[in-house]
């Protein structure tokens, strides 16, 4: 039997890769957006995620 595929083996530039992409999301509205409302429906045991636009705002 055949050892499967070799895990990648982090470096220093993933890691400085990884720290770029959480500055990022940190500073994007959305994202933001996106995780309280994502962090509702968790709580809410919800099994669905609808956005509805709604004039000038979301439902």
């Amino acid at each position: 039997r055949l050892p499967g595929p070799a895990a990648p083996t982090p470096s220093a530039d993933d890691d400085a890769d990884l720290g770029a992409l959480r500055r990022a999301s940190e500073a994007a509205p959305v994202i933001a957006l996106v995780d309280h409302i994502l962090a509702r429906a968790v709580a809410s045991r919800a099994s669905d995620v609808h956005v509805e636009p709604a004039g000038d705002r979301l439902r």
